[in-house]
């Protein structure tokens, strides 16, 4: 039906949609690449030579092109469920690009595209001047590509902007072509967002490309991501070179002469703002994981061993974890590569991993009050955030618990789902004792109901139980609300 309903458009527009199809460069027929992940949108590197150069400040990438280019390619890996949404704005008046985007179920290629005469599952043909309105695809419009009837399709087609959002499932891949069709001058920007995130893209002619990066401070880098079979999501991008000082293009600074090393950059996702982060790095085989975080610039460095897996994680309170994975062979290469963390929001939760009790009480161990701090800089960073406080044991069974020298609040008997209240009230009265409101804190333990590992087959297991979580309340969430109290 589909079909039909394309060569239908093709009646009423006959022939243009392919007479204005996109003409590969002999010059540049490969695609740059973007993927769309939970966390963000991020170029990444065709492969280990290829080089993108970035204005962190602004989220902005530079892609240098032949000044006599007019066919643009961006390959989009979608890493999550979304609506793929852009805009394209040239750079000078008097020019128009038209935009045709591309879906198979498998991998595609520009070559693909030509050689099987695939259909665009999204195009644009819009004739008038677009250097203020710019062109695209929105998340608002309510003008759907391939349905409309033969009344309106010379409209949307030659007259309307902007076409509805593509809904994208993880692991699909698209091809999208920008086109130059009129005009003295090809440069534009280019933004591809969805609801939560967004990636600025500068097209730069050859000619333009040195003063451009002369008067932006940026920073160039290699980060590749591994190559997945059809239908399966994306891998998160992995860095495999190294990365060029602010403001620099010499490689004379690079890392190359100095000790083999990973250097991680963590920042917030949304605000771009260093993250001081815990980091747990395994290197398989090779020993115990080592522990360490980020400094105040958001900076983790590693040193890099011959054919060595690393897997390191980073996690911070008020963010979702992120894990990075990669290997090294015979002559690993130093690299930079930026950590984005995704902030929690309402209804997420995360895990105080460092919050030891004293078994069978609520009273906290040495070490675990700076744990709580955390959670304490959190929520004065982000005063019009609720959390809930939650306790979890492993299992229900009743406790009789003997006083202990170490006990400063005396032992305890009863149930499990009483003592984890006892130890979420504890965190919750520390917090308040250090200025926090109560009306932003909700304390509530879950005993043994809400397990990680129902039946545990080691003391790990059980400890992974035993916890302290934060949920995040919504901000009109009142303080009799909670999944305890029901």
């Amino acid at each position: 039906m589909k079909i039909f309903s394309f060569l239908a458009l093709l009646i009423v527009i006959p022939a243009c949609l392919f007479a204005q199809a996109p003409r590969i460069n002999k010059e540049y027929v490969l695609a740059n690449e973007i993927m769309i992940e939970a966390n963000g949108i991020h170029a990444v590197s065709r492969n280990a030579t290829d080089t993108i150069t970035s204005d962190i400040k602004n989220n902005t990438v530079f892609y240098c092109y032949a000044d006599n280019t007019e066919s643009f390619w961006y390959k989009i890996y979608a890493n999550d469920n979304c609506d793929i949404a852009f805009d394209i704005f040239p750079e000078k008046k008097g020019n128009t690009f038209n935009y045709f985007l591309y879906k198979i179920p498998a991998d595609i290629s520009i070559s693909d595209i030509e050689m099987k005469d695939i259909a665009p599952v999204r195009a644009n043909l819009y004739k008038e001047d677009m250097f203020t309105t710019g062109t695209g695809l929105s998340l608002t419009s309510e003008v759907n590509y391939g349905n409309s009837d033969s009344k309106n399709v010379v409209k949307d087609f030659y007259y309307t902007p902007y076409h509805s959002a593509m809904p994208a499932k993880t692991g699909e891949v698209f091809m999208l072509n920008i086109y130059h069709v009129d005009g003295d001058d090809g440069g534009y920007r280019f933004i591809l967002k969805n609801k939560k995130y967004s990636q600025k893209v500068q097209a730069v002619f050859q000619r333009f490309y040195a003063r451009q990066l002369a008067k932006t401070k940026v920073e160039r880098s290699v980060i590749v991501h591994p190559k997945t079979k059809p239908n399966e999501p994306a891998k998160p991008a992995i860095a495999k070179a190294d990365v060029l000082p602010s403001g620099s293009l010499s490689s004379a600074n690079t890392l190359a002469d100095q000790a083999k090393a990973a250097v991680f950059v963590v920042k917030d996702s949304l605000k771009h703002i260093a993250v001081v982060a815990d980091v747990t790095c395994v290197k398989k085989l090779k020993g115990p994981a080592s522990n360490s975080h980020s400094d105040e610039k958001g900076k983790y460095q590693t040193p890099l061993e011959k054919y060595t897996q690393y897997t390191i994680t980073f996690s911070a309170v008020g963010y979702k974890n992120k894990i990075i994975s990669f290997a090294t062979k015979d002559d690993p290469a130093s690299f930079t590569q930026e950590v984005l963390l995704a902030p929690v929001g309402e209804g997420d939760n995360f895990v105080m991993d460092k919050i030891y009790f004293y078994p069978n009480t609520y009273a906290l161990k040495p070490g675990a009050l700076l744990e709580v701090d955390k959670l304490l800089t959190y929520l004065n960073a982000n005063p019009a955030i609720k959390v809930e406080v939650q306790g979890h044991t492993s299992g229900n069974k009743r406790i009789k618990a003997k006083k202990s020298e170490k006990d400063e609040d005396g032992s305890f008997s009863g149930s499990a789902k009483k003592l984890s209240q006892l130890r979420a009230e504890k965190i919750k009265k520390y917090l308040m004792d250090k200025g926090i409101s109560g009306e932003r804190l909700i304390a509530n333990g879950y005993g043994g109901s809400e397990m990680i590992y129902p039946n545990p087959k080691n003391q790990a297991e059980a400890n992974k139980n035993i916890r302290v979580a934060i949920l995040i309340l919504p901000q009109k969430e009142t303080i009799l609300s909670s999944r305890a109290s029901k």
